[in-house]
């Protein structure tokens, strides 16, 4: 009984010096936003761009998930298409549905900034 009490006593001191967070899975085939490895010049360029117009909003952006991402050559737009991790899951019947969350941020090769934030619902 004296090691249970001690062990429970270390796991409340351990949680209650820090902070944690628990995020769900990431959808198969996407990775999060803050874990993005960016290969071309363009993709950091349009990456960071996207991160500082979230960061303006002032949305978590550990929050989000990259579902796909491309450029559309004929444009010259660069698009994420983001998921929030509040919209998960297989059900419509979630408590706090936050998809409006989920969206497109369209990012602009020629001026270099994000013209465009759509939503979408997935």
């Amino acid at each position: 009984m004296r090691i249970l009490c001690l062990f429970l006593a270390l796991v409340l001191f351990q949680a209650h010096s820090k902070s944690i967070t628990i995020l769900v899975n990431a959808p198969e085939g996407a990775v999060g936003l803050y874990e993005f490895a960016p290969e071309t010049e363009l993709e950091k360029n349009a990456y960071i761009s996207a991160i500082e117009y979230l960061k303006s909003k002032k949305k978590e952006i550990y929050r989000y998930y990259i579902i796909k991402h491309g450029l559309n050559v004929n444009s010259g737009i660069y698009q994420f298409y983001l998921q929030h991790s509040a919209s998960l899951g297989n059900s419509d019947k979630l408590i706090i549905n936050k998809s409006y969350n989920n969206g497109i941020i369209h990012y602009d090769v020629k001026t270099n900034k994000v013209i465009k934030f759509e939503r979408w619902r997935r």
